[in-house]
């Protein structure tokens, strides 16, 4: 039995879709810091930027909040009680109580729906088709992909970020990585947000941002 199996309890469909929403957070910090990440480097190609002690200021500290951001997200709850993470999440929702909760809960799923001629609103059951979407869910593919993240970026986390290890190299981990990291952590929210019924618009998070009269020359 692993750390985060002895830590499970009974949790009811609101309690667990807020417990989504609350570590949802720090995903969508991830996912803002790294469309004005990608803001910030087509302004440094665009205006042909030379380095400097800024630049790679701005770049050092960009990298070891994602990385301090990304282990809050994916690293193992142990025995605080305080901490959410996904990792716990997950566990959480395949204990077998649990799961029977989620599957008495979406066989008893309907959905309003108005008569266009009588404006007699009557409910439409949608159980089956809300079964299918939890049954799709591999809890096991998705802890080994989140413990793939967190296994690495523990080492740089422990050895460099919050000691100063001599054998742990600057870079390490690419910031390409990192991203691919939110990515795929994108892709595991939007699954268990469909289970809950909620949609997130993860595109809109990935245009430029506007920022209004700030212009950042860099040349």
């Amino acid at each position: 039995m692993t750390d985060e199996e002895t830590n499970i309890f009974p949790i009811a469909f609101e309690e667990a879709k807020e417990y989504l929403e609350q570590i949802h957070e720090i995903l969508l910090n991830l996912a803002v810091g790294k469309q004005v990440f990608d803001d910030y480097t087509s302004a440094l190609e665009a205006q042909h930027a030379k380095n400097n002690e800024f630049i790679n200021w701005t770049i050092r500290n960009y990298y070891k909040v994602t990385i301090l951001d990304l282990c809050k997200l994916v690293e193992k709850r142990k025995t605080d009680e305080e901490r959410w993470t996904l990792q716990h999440f997950i566990n959480l929702l395949r204990d077998p109580l649990n799961y029977q909760m989620l599957e008495t809960h979406m066989k008893s799923a309907t959905v309003p729906v108005t008569n266009l001629e009588t404006g007699e609103i009557s409910q439409l059951d949608v159980g089956t088709e809300k079964l299918e979407i939890l049954k799709k869910i591999n809890f096991q593919n998705d802890l080994d992909i989140i413990e793939d993240i967190h296994g690495k970026l523990k080492g740089y986390r422990n050895h460099k970020l919050c000691h100063n290890h001599p054998n742990v190299d600057a870079l390490s981990i690419k910031i390409c990585e990192l991203h691919d990291f939110i990515e795929k952590l994108i892709r595991i929210f939007e699954r268990y947000f469909h289970v809950f019924g909620v949609s997130v618009d993860y595109d809109s998070i990935k245009k430029s941002n506007y920022y209004g009269n700030f212009h950042l020359y860099l040349k």
